[in-house]
């Protein structure tokens, strides 16, 4: 039902013989006032009806579900109230008694409870007298539309910046690969050196420290090559390449927090948690470990970086964990509390604070402390990789977060507070939605379905060793490498070169990178375990995604080399390759 306030005339026009249209609204002769009203109030949208003081002389439901209002307080309510910028509103006039008429007009509109909401107004102008005119308004509430594009942006942002960060990992891993590997042979050879000179007192005497200087020279290009491999590894989101496992994430977080309770309290905060999950998901411990520990860091360095009020305020109600879309926590705002808590989670498909979270079963994983809040500024790049508010720091905390719970099919919403409002001070929760662990592997976890690649316990020496890559600073490494241990390496730079190799050689084991221009690592493969379903072939690259490695061996891969290798790294590689068993319930799934 419609709400109409007050009459605006006598519902009739007045037309001049001849004339098509009405003088006093311009409305086409034969339609009624009557008609346009029955047709505009059937408009499935929030409707309106105001007059030149911007007093609602009729309204309908949705239009006061929009805003919720009761009819009897849309009645005291002037329309300039619902606008966040009172400019907005004065625009919006002078465009009418310009144009008539107004579309799309995007504007920030205020419902009662406080919330802003961004709509897109439509209205005309329409006169009832001389004197007196009527504004016949529509609106269209387009915030969750702009925040699903403006999210599918940010992630699309992300996405790229994932890419660009993992080839750039890719570059830097050959380039550490080629130092820490060069390094290790000087290592050798300054050993070698030194043996040599033992006994010769003249050389001694020469050379006096030079000899241990340089093996110490040489160990601070290792450190420091070892720290920039560390960097490049946190790039990567933590590299892994063993198939996740079924994890009871309540036992991780209680792992943590004993592991990190006495450094919070030094650093002047509290941890506390509240573990209430009894579901298990598909992950690796060390990943689901980092996520909660980078969670804590950052909420930990966000309490110290705020000034403490001045009264105390108790607050209880920590979390209220029969909501947690709107979770967060209500703390005491003079000490730095950080709270961790697990729930089970059914939800119908929401909208998060960086994209939508698909209907499903989770493992509701939140982080929540008393700190400053997030600035919206800062909330657009939190997930950015370099992007920090703190003058130490790498910027890589959060966006390795991001990359870790996007390989698990999770999500996050961040919900944060930056102005204390009544009872409630600032903070921010990181809520984690982590799929639950299908049946299936909860299954074959229990009953130890799951096939294993047997542990290696030979040496293997005297193989035929087909090496792709195309990068001679790792061929000539690896060459060196494999010869040292009694291989023959077949050093090739492109995969169509060893494609041709191999067809007219018989290699025991191929090592070929992932990334080459041209014919990829991976193509390569399809097209080998093509010809013979047995090859032994090897992948090597600076970084395999989890989800990744489960697809590469179903391709037929059963060796992963990850840059930058020591010859021991190598050697194990080889024994793993060599003891693998192949078996005919699990073929290569391949398509060229």
């Amino acid at each position: 039902m419609n709400g109409v306030a007050e009459k605006t005339g006598n519902g009739g026009c007045e037309r001049r013989s001849g004339i098509e249209e009405c003088v006093s609204c311009g409305m086409p002769n034969g339609i009624k006032q009557s008609d346009v009203d029955f047709l505009f109030w059937r408009i499935p949208l929030p409707l309106y009806i105001t007059d030149k003081k911007g007093n609602f002389i009729g309204f309908n439901e949705e239009f006061l579900e929009l805003f919720g209002y009761t009819r009897e307080e849309i009645i005291n309510v002037k329309a300039p109230d619902l606008y966040v910028d009172p400019k907005d509103r004065k625009h919006l006039l002078e465009t009418l008694v310009k144009d008539g008429e107004i579309k799309d007009y995007e504007v920030k509109l205020r419902r009662k409870d406080g919330e802003e909401r961004l709509c897109k107004i439509g209205a005309v102008l329409r006169k009832v007298d001389e004197t007196n005119v009527v504004y016949y308004g529509f609106i269209r509430d387009i915030t969750e539309r702009r925040q699903l594009h403006e999210a599918a942006e940010k992630n699309a942002a992300l996405e790229a910046s994932v890419r660009t960060a993992v080839g750039m990992a890719h570059d830097f891993n050959n380039i550490l690969t080629a130092i820490l590997g060069n390094v290790e042979l000087a290592k050798g050879l300054s050993s070698v050196i030194i043996a040599a000179f033992a006994g010769h007192k003249e050389l001694e005497t020469i050379l006096g420290d030079k000899p241990q200087e340089l093996t110490a020279k040489l160990g601070i290009i290792t450190g420091a090559a070892e720290r920039a491999q560390e960097l490049v590894q946190r790039l990567n989101g933590y590299t892994v390449t063993d198939q996740p496992e079924i994890l009871d994430v309540n036992k991780i977080a209680t792992d943590v927090v004993n592991t990190m309770g006495s450094l919070a309290t030094k650093s002047g905060y509290h941890l506390n948690y509240e573990l209430k999950t009894d579901r298990l998901v598909s992950a690796h411990s060390i990943q689901i470990y980092r996520i909660i520990s980078n969670l804590i860091q950052n909420a930990g360095e966000a309490i110290a970086n705020a000034s403490a009020p001045d009264n105390s305020t108790n607050i209880t109600n920590l979390i209220n964990l029969d909501n947690p879309t709107n979770l967060i926590s209500l703390i005491n705002t003079t000490n730095g509390n950080i709270t961790i808590v697990t729930q089970n989670v059914d939800i119908p498909t929401i909208f998060g604070s960086h994209g939508e979270i698909p209907e499903g079963s989770y493992v509701l994983l939140s982080v929540s402390d008393n700190g400053p809040g997030i600035l919206p500024a800062a909330m657009e790049k939190i997930f950015e990789p370099y992007f920090t508010t703190k003058q130490t720091g790498t910027g890589l905390g959060l966006f390795n977060v991001w990359k870790i719970v996007s390989d698990y099919n999770g999500h996050i919403n961040v919900l944060t507070r930056t102005e204390p409002r009544g009872d409630r001070g600032t903070g921010t929760t990181f809520q984690i939605y982590l799929p639950m662990a299908e049946a299936a592997k909860l299954a074959e976890s229990v009953t130890g379905t799951q096939r294993e690649t047997p542990q290696p316990s030979t040496t293997y020496s005297s193989l035929n060793i087909l090496v792709v890559d195309n990068e001679s600073a790792i061929t000539e490494l690896l060459e060196i490498y494999l010869n040292a241990s009694g291989h023959n390496p077949t050093i090739v730079t492109s995969a169509e070169e060893a494609l041709g190799l191999y067809e007219s050689s018989d290699y025991d084991l191929i090592i070929s990178d992932v990334n080459m221009p041209g014919m990829s690592g991976l193509d390569l493969c399809k097209r080998i375990i093509a010809k013979k379903s047995d090859a032994r072939f090897c992948l090597m690259s600076g970084y395999f995604e989890a989800e990744n490695v489960k697809a590469f061996s179903k391709l037929g891969v059963i060796g992963y080399l990850k840059k930058p290798f020591s010859p021991k790294n190598v050697e194990e590689l080889i024994s793993s390759a060599m003891a693998h068993q192949f078996t005919k319930t699990d073929p290569p799934q391949y398509s060229i």
